[in-house]
């Protein structure tokens, strides 16, 4: 009776705006979460991390960085026991310096139980000043194990743990903010083939990261720790119309959060491949965020040559998450593999 007697002396417009302040307030807090010019440096660098993997569709069959993807083709060039890759990448910043990343990769197919590879990453910063004059300042050595197994013809699943530190800094006359890191990664995905001109593909990853950060100015020094979650859910499908072209489209989510701030981010990628001989595809594809950031990218390979697999690739403003501080990015990579 008592609760009856109190919401009859709520009016209607009471109910109607104590609806809207509670929609209009967490509408207020997701929109901040989706505008990334307001979130700091280092949320906005963690976003980056995987910019570049847009070159591999999530439902490609041979060169997808899906962990399931590994598995799933055993066709030549791609027919083999083991495999080494090796990857060097450099990205020119649009303020001044470059970053250069070195990767040696290797796979194993362990018969019927599936295939298994590990990655070694190197990354450095060199030179580099951003757009308001504080010297940028990084260093990253990971290594990821990934594991792949075929459960059908036309399905494969994976997963992969990656572990990683890694230092970064800005700096000018005034301040110095200096952290370092060590990361956790932890992936899992399934590919396969719906029919025989489409394919699919979806991975999930989680990344925690402790963080701890070292600030001096004007004579003081402040220590902060905190810890970062960042999570990613990559999906797509591709069209073989032949044998010798395909049309690849991905959709990621990503969110990094820690206890009082979170940013949003989506990207939706394209990629269109012709093979102009059976061994060197030609591969062309546009990457749009929500943020309006557009990155194109042009690349191809050179497969069976001297018995190696060459792949070559640009992309153009390959870091927009971090374009204040450091401009458009111009950005290669060349990837040699051999297989045994």
């Amino acid at each position: 009776m008592i609760v009856g007697r109190c919401f009859r002396n709520v009016s209607a417009i009471q109910v109607i705006l104590w609806v809207v302040t509670c929609v209009t307030l967490n509408a207020s807090d997701l929109l901040a979460a989706w505008d990334l010019r307001d979130k700091p440096f280092g949320f906005r660098l963690q976003l980056t991390d995987d910019r570049m993997t847009y070159f591999f569709p999530a439902s490609h069959p041979i060169i997808s960085m899906n962990p399931a993807g590994d598995d799933l083709t055993h066709e030549p060039p791609f027919e083999y026991n083991a495999r080494g890759l090796l990857a060097s990448e450099i990205a020119h910043f649009g303020s001044s310096g470059w970053v250069t990343i070195f990767s040696p990769l290797a796979f194993l197919r362990l018969g019927d139980s599936g295939t298994a590879g590990l990655f070694l990453h190197r990354t450095d910063v060199h030179d580099s000043t951003t757009l308001q004059g504080q010297r940028f300042e990084l260093d990253t050595s990971a290594a990821t194990f990934r594991y792949s197994h075929r459960v059908g013809p036309d399905w494969s699943v994976g997963g992969s743990i990656k572990v990683g530190r890694n230092h970064t800094s800005l700096e000018d006359s005034s301040v110095n903010a200096a952290s370092a890191v060590v990361k956790g990664e932890y992936a899992l995905g399934v590919m396969g083939r719906l029919s025989s001109q489409w394919t699919t593909g979806l991975f999930v990853t989680v990344a925690p990261s402790w963080i701890d950060t070292n600030i001096q100015a004007g004579g003081a020094a402040q220590e902060l720790k905190q810890t970062t979650v960042m999570t990613r859910v990559r999906g797509g499908f591709g069209w073989q119309p032949s044998p010798d072209k395909g049309v690849y489209f991905d959709t990621q989510y990503l969110r990094i959060r820690n206890k009082t701030d979170a940013a949003n981010l989506a990207r939706f990628m394209l990629v269109g491949e012709q093979f102009v001989t059976p061994t060197i595809p030609i591969r062309l594809g546009l990457t749009l965020d929500t943020e309006l950031q557009a990155t194109p990218m042009v690349g191809f390979g050179l497969y069976n040559l001297m018995g190696l697999n060459f792949d070559f690739y640009y992309g153009y403003n390959s870091y927009p998450e971090i374009r204040h501080e450091l401009g458009k990015t111009n950005y290669w990579l060349i990837g040699v593999g051999k297989s045994f």
